[in-house]
């Protein structure tokens, strides 16, 4: 019997996914039919070791994402008022969010779609 292989990350490295470009942090180890898988930043799915790099290790470009949490004001089924229509409600049947980023300005934008109720 072979002794397990050793694994070359340890929990807690900051890494780079290779074909991604992205810079993550080893968040748990795996072993799977005698291969050594990596969990990172938490995200569901693995990575097989020869995926991952050192960040001194890796000669291609590192991709920087941002992370967006958007706060919703009105969910789907709400009823809600709009300005300028005194009388009337509204329910809200459907919602888009564009982001917009540029080189030092960014915001985002949410676009509700409103079905009008009649009034009895």
């Amino acid at each position: 019997m072979t002794k397990p292989q050793k694994p070359k990350f340890r929990i807690g490295e900051t890494i780079v996914i290779g074909f991604l470009g992205t810079v993550g942090k080893v968040t748990g180890i795996k072993r799977l039919e005698g291969k050594i898988l990596y969990e990172v930043n938490n995200r569901e799915g693995l990575f097989q070791e020869d995926a991952l790099f050192y960040i001194e290790e890796f000669e291609g470009n590192i991709t920087k994402y941002e992370k967006v949490e958007i706060a919703y004001k009105f969910m789907i089924g709400d009823i809600v008022k709009v300005r300028g229509f005194k009388h009337d409600l509204f329910k809200v049947i459907g919602y888009r969010t564009e982001i917009w980023r540029y080189y030092q300005d960014g915001w985002e934008e949410t676009v509700y779609e409103l079905y009008r109720i009649k009034r009895c």
